[in-house]
């Protein structure tokens, strides 16, 4: 709207109207050189009026801006948050608020429901690649502790929502319409709690008045019990709990009396996706200075982002393509070549499809001669 108004565009009318003026417009002449001063700052105004105009429209405003507009309709951009990893001791176990490192990452020692935890001092996904297993040691000497072992993750670390993440959800609550209860409210309500990355709203899944959401991580996989806890307890919580038999199963939905944020009679149950274990593995020629074990760690870190995005991003129902795992292939670092005939998901050249109820694992990758 604003891109035509430049500093060129004002100088060329600044020529025409000294030419109906009958007055010397060439360079350096009297008239020019008072009018390029009112050109700069006339394209410096539509410059900063396009600024403007792109903060104040939906699709255009970043940062703060979208921060704050996105609040005045009850969106809220998700903080970032720390990482909770279960732990073990041998010998004496520590006092809580006790600290630890895991390699160059720092940790406090908590304990929750009964179950000792260390979490993370710095928020973000940084410390959610850690590898179950590995020595966790005190800052400050334990008498008694004899081995400390870091166990599995219980709760991602998530980083600060990003924009695009922040408008389509701020987007989705004004198209929706995001009211009364329905599908696309429910889904609001799901995605507004802190560590749920995508919610799929199956309506009426167990009968009439029955709800369940598949809630996924802000990494598009298995959220935590505490994370699947917070979206029941806002939404239906559980007290005595509604059982209903799908397909053999019995599920125990929320008590539908109107205690959470749905309606009295809705019967609302969180669920976490069954996970779809994926394993890869191809044949390649690396190049000069890498191993495969470098190959490998880089290839995993890449298609678990492809995973990530598709769960997060794409169609509810998602396909692991084998055309998309031979690019991120072709394209990693320490990749000279490799042989897409080779190419196997699952042992298999095909591709595999992901359900509304399912969330793919990239369990491993395996780079063969």
């Amino acid at each position: 709207m604003f891109d035509e108004y430049t500093e060129e565009y004002f100088m060329e009318h600044a020529v025409e109207m000294g030419q109906k003026l009958a007055v010397d417009t060439r360079q350096g002449s009297v008239y020019m050189d008072a009018a390029a001063g009112h050109c700069l700052r006339a394209a410096k105004f539509m410059s900063d009026l396009r600024s403007a105009f792109e903060m104040l429209a939906i699709d255009t405003c970043t940062g703060n801006i979208l921060t704050e507009k996105a609040a005045m309709d009850g969106v809220n951009r998700q903080l970032s948050t720390s990482s909770y990893w279960n732990v073990s001791f041998e010998g004496t176990v520590p006092d809580t608020g006790d600290r630890f490192y895991v390699g160059t990452y720092y940790f406090t020692l908590e304990y929750i429901d009964e179950k000792y935890y260390l979490k993370s001092e710095i928020n973000g996904t940084e410390t959610n690649y850690l590898t179950e297993g590995e020595n966790v040691i005190p800052v400050y000497n334990v008498n008694g502790l004899t081995s400390c072992t870091l166990g599995s993750l219980d709760v991602p670390g998530t980083d600060d929502e990003d924009d695009n993440s922040l408008r389509e959800r701020w987007k989705e609550k004004k198209s929706g319409p995001s009211e009364n209860g329905n599908r696309s409210q429910i889904k609001t309500w799901c995605e507004s709690i802190t560590g749920v990355g995508r919610a799929h709203i199956l309506s009426l899944y167990g009968g009439e008045n029955t709800i369940k959401g598949v809630i996924y991580s802000t990494e598009g996989g298995i959220p935590s019990t505490t994370i699947l806890e917070a979206v029941q307890t806002y939404i239906d919580p559980i007290v005595a709990g509604y059982s209903v038999v799908v397909n053999g199963k019995t599920l125990v939905f929320g008590d539908g009396l109107g205690d959470g944020a749905a309606q009295i009679g809705a019967h609302f149950l969180a669920s976490a996706p069954d996970s779809v274990e994926i394993s890869v593995s191809f044949s390649a020629d690396l190049k000069n200075g890498y191993t495969k074990d470098q190959v490998k760690a880089n290839v995993l870190q890449s298609i678990r982002e492809y995973a990530k995005k598709l769960v997060l991003e794409g169609d509810e129902t998602i396909v692991i393509r084998v055309s998309s795992i031979g690019s991120i292939i072709a394209d990693t670092e320490g990749v000279l070549d490799y042989s897409p005939s080779s190419l196997m998901l699952n042992g298999a050249g095909s591709n595999i499809d992901i359900g509304k109820e399912q969330a793919p694992v990239i369990k491993e990758v395996v780079v063969n001669d």
